[in-house]
């Protein structure tokens, strides 16, 4: 299923994993979620409330995963014939490497991907120990020792925490694509990014949402500055719902706080990586 998005850092969603009803149609999507960063998942927020979009399953994201989640290839196999280029974010409701997720389907991410180069295919993990497992394997079905340059392979820093536990893995990514990239969102606490120089990308941005977590300037900033020093294009997305300044909260028109004009000028930076 491909969308019309409001992520400014893309063109289009495309969702191929989801559920299926009994009568064969839409059923919703799910995710297991894994850390700080999931605990006010958009997408769950969405699909879980029948009354409050047409496509919710009602299920929480957590437990096991139902029995009628399949792949829609159709989804994926357009890819080759798109007349334009996008940039297309794959698996925006859910996460491609999660565990429960067949490398099937996963291969057939990639293995369309590398039929449609005209795409850039972005992908977001919170998992990217299990994200560098199937690329090795996949590299290795292929007999090459690189992904598509078309690939941009993406994983979530939310904190100080995950930034420690999750560099290793990051690191081993970067071997395999030729853009790697992280999203510092929601950012929820101050990061030491000074291990993460060999990025290409980072997308930073606040939480949205009636409960979102507070968001301080001051970590966008020291992230934005170690993109500079590094020469790592970056994107500030949002300053979210609850963006805390020196002097207290910013008044920031609209809820995700995006109204650019009304930001700090170091914040107004949208840059994109090109491949090696």
């Amino acid at each position: 299923m491909t969308g019309k998005t409001k992520i400014e850092w893309t063109d289009k969603t495309d969702n191929p994993i989801h559920l299926t009803k009994a009568d064969g149609s839409h059923g919703g999507h799910w995710c297991r979620k894994l850390s700080a960063g999931c605990s006010k998942c958009y997408a769950e927020t969405i699909y879980i409330n029948p009354g409050y979009f047409r496509f919710a399953s009602g299920l929480k994201y957590s437990g096991k995963p139902p029995e009628n989640l399949q792949f829609d290839t159709d989804a994926v196999e357009k890819w080759k014939t798109a007349k334009k280029p996008w940039k297309r974010f794959v698996c925006s409701m859910t996460d491609l490497f999660g565990d429960w997720v067949p490398y099937e389907w996963q291969r057939k991410v990639f293995d369309e991907a590398a039929l449609a180069p005209s795409q850039t295919i972005q992908l977001l993990t919170k998992r990217p120990d299990l994200a560098a497992l199937t690329t090795t394997k996949w590299l290795v079905d292929n007999g090459v020792t690189k992904m598509p340059e078309n690939i941009w392979m993406g994983v979530t820093i939310e904190d100080q925490q995950e930034a420690t536990n999750r560099l290793p893995f990051v690191n081993d990514i970067s071997h395999l694509f030729h853009i790697t990239w992280v999203s510092y969102e929601p950012a929820l606490t101050d990061v030491d990014w000074t291990p993460y120089d060999f990025l290409d990308w980072m997308v930073i941005g606040g939480e949205s949402g009636s409960e979102a977590r507070e968001f301080k300037l001051a970590w966008a900033k020291k992230a934005l500055e170690f993109c500079d020093r590094n020469d790592i294009p970056a994107f500030m997305k949002q300053m979210g719902t609850n963006p805390i300044g020196q002097n207290g909260q910013p008044k920031f028109m609209g809820r995700k706080g995006k109204d650019m004009e009304l930001w700090p000028a170091w914040a107004q930076k949208r840059e994109f990586p090109y491949a090696n």
